[in-house]
């Protein structure tokens, strides 16, 4: 029992914690002393390179290793970190060479015994013998499939020499930054001035070395003097073989889509490709005018929805022009007529159109043009070839089967048909029967035109062509869903009448108008 409670004081004695009674430590560690000292210029030196925190520090850091915290570039060894009670001392095989210029970086994962880490990175650079330039290489590392910027993606950088008719091998020592949170990368200080050849990979192994299976990107630039330069990197995941296809599907009567199961990259044309459809109804099948990335035909149907606006706001300009004109001879009736067949305005491309953020991004999947209209309930066979996957590898393609499924039934479009079919069924009606009151019967009108009350006709009819309509029987017509065509084309029921035709002038406009 005295062994336990010894045990309990020595763990509780040893877990760090504030002082009783004081405010609780919320800041992180700092470096303030640094050998050698910041720009300072010394001989080429085998020892450590050491570093004091205005406090203790432990012996973890907040993600990974206190080694995997310290970077200098640039590398001519492997890097061994050790710890001390208020600091850290770095030491690389075969020591600091001469005519260089060392960049040392501490990482913000270094942190104190209560697990604050330090507030920003520490960076300072000296010298052994080489001119410190205030130079930068600088930059940003995106996901070449998402776009999104990388964190943590080891970026190098070696000097490449220019030699007769091009650039030389790299050479010299590598150069070593890594990317912050916001993807960012920075070299400074680089000597000799020239062109550097810069590789980024997402260093998973912690081997410091691109391996197939990590996502790599390369690019280079040119530093002279006192330059500060930028160019960004994307990296993609290596690959060797190339895109097939892994699924077709019918987009509308002349269009198909194909996927594939790589990604295509949309700055490569595809001149290379070509494709087929066919069937076994027609052995010549139907033939594939344009192939396109998914970029180029979402700018394609961009374009169409905006020529399809222009068309639809001259045709509004001119059905404007004919109503104003018929208002300034008075012709109301006309102008009516003119109102009730103008069929919906096309909405505004702005008004309807939501813009891919993505567009420039990698796809997976083609378009491709036919010159005819596909056969619905017909099975056809797409074949693809010569496609080029974002890694460059050329020869992709593959071959599907697509199937364009029937319209959906348009339930307007029927009952526009059923009612045409009664209106020529009862126009054929009263053609076909005769006439039961002989012409002679007919009497002449023997009411003098200002004697007629305009309480004589029933307000539940209408007078039009001759015909008495009951307007609650009346069948109207459709040209198209949602729209009316004008009153002479309404379905007429009941007998024909001896009425006096009005004047335009006279004629009283319907309830419903």
């Amino acid at each position: 029992m005295r062994l336990l409670l010894v045990v309990l004081v020595v763990a509780s004695c040893a877990r760090p914690q504030a002082p009783p009674g004081g405010p609780p430590d919320l800041s992180g560690p700092q470096v303030v002393i640094t050998d050698p000292e910041p720009f300072a210029e010394v001989e080429a030196f085998n020892d450590a390179i050491r570093l004091t925190f205005n406090e203790r520090i432990s012996e973890r850091g907040a993600s990974g290793t206190l080694t995997q915290a310290v970077q200098v570039s640039p590398e001519s060894g492997e890097i061994e970190v050790r710890h001390k009670k208020d600091g850290l001392e770095i030491k690389m095989e075969g020591g600091f060479l001469p005519d260089l210029v060392y960049r040392v970086t501490v990482l913000p994962t270094v942190q104190d015994l209560f697990r604050n880490a330090m507030p920003q990175p520490f960076e300072f650079v000296f010298s052994t013998g080489a001119e410190m330039l205030p130079n930068v290489i600088a930059g940003m590392v995106f996901d070449r499939l998402t776009g999104d910027v990388m964190e943590g993606v080891r970026v190098t950088a070696r000097f490449q020499p220019l030699v007769v008719g091009g650039v030389g091998e790299a050479q010299g020592p590598t150069h070593v930054a890594i990317t912050d949170s916001s993807g960012v990368f920075a070299f400074r200080y680089l000597p000799p001035m020239g062109r550097y050849a810069l590789t980024g990979f997402e260093d998973a192994n912690r081997n410091r070395e691109a391996d197939f299976f990590e996502p790599v990107g390369d690019a280079f630039q040119v530093v002279n003097g006192s330059d500060t330069v930028f160019t960004d990197m994307s990296l993609l995941r290596p690959d060797t073989t190339a895109a097939i296809v892994s699924d077709a599907d019918v987009v509308d009567s002349v269009t198909v889509a194909v996927e594939f199961d790589d990604y295509l990259d949309p700055d490569i044309l595809l001149d290379e490709a070509s494709a087929t459809l066919a069937r076994d109804s027609v052995p010549a099948g139907i033939a594939v005018q344009q192939i396109l990335h998914e970029r180029e035909y979402l700018i394609r149907v961009e374009a169409i929805e905006d020529s399809l606006w222009v068309a639809d706001s001259l045709r509004i300009i001119e059905s404007v022009r004919v109503v104003d004109s018929l208002l300034v001879v008075g012709d109301s009736v006309a102008v009516a007529e003119a109102l009730a067949v103008q069929p919906p305005s096309v909405p505004a491309p702005s008004e309807s159109r939501q813009e891919d953020p993505d567009r420039d991004l990698p796809k997976r999947t083609i378009y491709l043009l036919l010159s005819d209209t596909l056969v619905a309930e017909e099975t056809y066979e797409v074949s693809v070839s010569g496609v080029t996957n974002i890694n460059e590898v050329a020869d992709g393609g593959g071959t599907e089967e697509i199937l364009r499924a029937l319209p959906p039934v348009n339930s307007t479009a029927i009952a526009d048909s059923l009612a045409l079919a009664d209106s020529i069924l009862a126009a054929d009606s009263a053609a076909a029967t005769p006439d039961s009151i002989p012409p002679d019967a007919v009497q002449p009108d023997t009411i003098r035109p200002d004697t007629v009350s305009g309480d004589t006709i029933p307000r539940d009819t209408i007078q039009t062509d001759d015909r008495q309509v009951d307007r609650t029987k009346a069948t109207l017509l459709w040209d198209r869903p949602g729209r009316s065509v004008p009153l002479g084309h309404v379905q007429v029921t009941g007998k024909p009448v001896a009425t006096r035709r009005r004047d335009r002038s006279e004629r009283e406009m319907p309830p419903w108008q």
